[in-house]
């Protein structure tokens, strides 16, 4: 790994990216924190999560849907329970926009896993179902009826 935060490139492993964000919130300590971003489809995922926040000091999992699985499926599931056991936090992006697959970013698809981690993860529903097409009411439907999803607000509308 290099000895600083540089600048990332698409051809870089997702290891790198995730130590490369990693890097920089600890060097602005306070103004940048690190969730580590991956497929759980990737075979290696739950290592890179585990060294991402053993090592690297990563606070978080961040989960992108649109990418190609939908939050409840079993894949994600893996990733979940090394979240329970290392007692972080996992967003997932939801709601509908300009990605192709949005269909797997409904926050309904949530609702399961929250619920079979509800005292061991908090989930946080990024952009709270909104953008384009705006879930935003199924967003908090699944908030309200399961403890453990929070809603982040950004981009709410467009």
């Amino acid at each position: 790994m290099p000895e600083k935060a540089t600048v990332v490139y698409p051809q870089t492993s997702i290891g790198d990216m995730n130590w490369e964000m990693c890097a920089l919130a600890k060097r602005y300590p306070g103004k940048l924190y690190s969730f580590i971003g991956i497929n759980p489809l990737r075979r290696n995922a739950v290592e890179i999560v585990e060294r991402g926040v053993k090592e690297w000091g990563a606070i978080g999992l961040k989960l992108l849907p649109h990418t190609g699985f939908y939050p409840d499926s079993p894949e994600c599931y893996r990733l979940y329970e090394k979240a329970a056991e290392l007692k972080i936090p996992v967003t997932i992006r939801t709601g509908s926009g300009v990605f192709r697959n949005s269909k797997f970013a409904y926050p309904a698809h949530l609702g399961q896993p929250a619920l079979d981690f509800l005292r061991d993860i908090e989930f946080i529903a990024a952009h709270a179902g909104g953008g384009i097409g705006g879930l935003w009411k199924e967003a908090l439907t699944v908030a309200r009826c399961v403890s453990n999803i929070n809603l982040e607000l950004f981009a709410l509308i467009f």
